[in-house]
């Protein structure tokens, strides 16, 4: 399963057509500041800065913040060397909160990425994400409501949301996020003047923003080969005030009517494994890989792996793939608003589980035999 999920990720740039784009999201683990000038106590008191590295995949034909001359020297590099004419950005989302949620990549995407597409791709329809698989922030039934509304009530874009196999996210992202953290930590160690200093996030970004050899790598394309990082963004979150993600009204929800599968396998040898449904195994989300907006609030088509392999799934055909055998079919999964209860109904359903624990805890209570009426053990 890993090795057909990295393949696919592979086939969403080599096969990327026009009016579609491709991302690729995830949490770089957080740049501790190391300032060259510190006092004794600073050891106790240490600054991180998180950092999300977005990548952004696009058709050259399909940009239109590249004049004429640029996209016709880039088409003609990347006919050169034999290889798509899909370019790479990266766009770096760096914040004070160490909230590493959901809410954040919703902010992230609503505010900074999306906006971006439309702004410089008008021509942009379709757009594949692809992330690990980690719960508390990308795999989670609050990120498939929000995959659910962006094409009739969100951004307009329909999302293709498609995820790595565990422990197997090696993407973009991890390059990307080790680069930026590197000139961070060799910028704070060569410093001469305590004013230069990153103290805080908000001057890691400042500086990030300010350093021309991040937002246009050293190396050109022509230099690359038409490979590699075309240029770079940058974008602040900070963790209150104007511009923080706001937690304070967010609504939980769960994956209602998710598809159960299970493995069909013929023996234990190299062969072609198929799947089958079977509504006496329910498994949940968690051996599900894709989930697609189809324009209805609420709902999200499934899959128990992504397809960007053949011509009937990038035509959004997905009932005749090719590898249908292997991905599985679609299937349609519900995402429901869980109910609070009322503060009335939750006190009487404590009250309720405090009496059944003191009654259980009453049963298992041994009993005591009174000295005097004990049967006298046999000599």
């Amino acid at each position: 399963m890993s090795r057909w999920h990295d393949n696919d990720f592979v086939a969403i740039k080599t096969k990327l057509p026009r009016g579609r784009a491709a991302a690729v999201i995830d949490y770089a683990e957080n740049y501790s500041h190391e300032p060259r000038f510190e006092h004794q106590s600073k050891y106790f008191s240490q600054v991180q800065t998180t950092i999300v590295p977005v990548v952004l995949m696009f058709r050259v034909e399909d940009l239109e913040n590249i004049d004429a001359a640029e996209k016709e020297q880039m088409l003609a590099l990347f006919a050169k060397y034999d290889l798509p004419s899909v370019i790479s950005e990266t766009h770096y989302v760096i914040s004070s909160d160490m909230q590493h949620d959901n809410a954040m990549i919703q902010k992230l995407l609503d505010d900074f990425i999306l906006p971006y597409i439309q702004k410089v791709a008008p021509t942009v329809e379709h757009v594949h994400v692809r992330s690990d698989g980690c719960k508390a922030q990308f795999k989670c039934a609050n990120n498939f409501y929000w995959v659910s509304r962006q094409k009739a009530e969100g951004c307009g874009l329909t999302i293709h949301w498609s995820f790595f196999e565990s422990c197997h996210g090696k993407c973009y992202c991890d390059p990307e996020g080790g680069t930026l953290k590197n000139a961070a930590s060799r910028h704070e160690l060569n410093i001469t003047d305590q004013a230069d200093q990153l103290k805080n996030s908000e001057a890691f970004y400042n500086w990030a923003r300010g350093k021309r050899c991040l937002a246009t790598p050293k190396k050109t394309l022509q230099e690359k080969k038409g490979k590699g990082i075309y240029r770079r963004f940058f974008y602040w979150v900070p963790s209150k005030g104007t511009g923080a993600v706001d937690r304070s009204n967010v609504v939980k929800y769960k994956a209602e009517g998710a598809p159960s599968l299970v493995e069909i396998k013929t023996n234990r040898a190299a062969t072609p494994v198929t799947y089958a449904t079977a509504p006496s195994l329910p498994l949940g989300t968690s051996i599900l890989h894709e989930f697609n907006d189809i324009c209805k609030v609420g709902t999200v088509s499934t899959r128990r792996a992504a397809c960007h392999q053949c011509n009937a799934c990038w035509a959004d055909d997905r009932r005749n793939c090719e590898n249908k055998d292997y991905v599985g079919p679609p299937t349609e999964m519900f995402i429901g608003r869980v109910t609070v209860p009322a503060a009335a109904v939750e006190r009487m359903e404590r009250a309720a589980i405090r009496d059944a624990a003191f009654a259980r805890a009453e049963k298992a209570r041994p009993r005591t035999t009174d000295a005097r009426t004990a049967p006298t053990p046999a000599p």
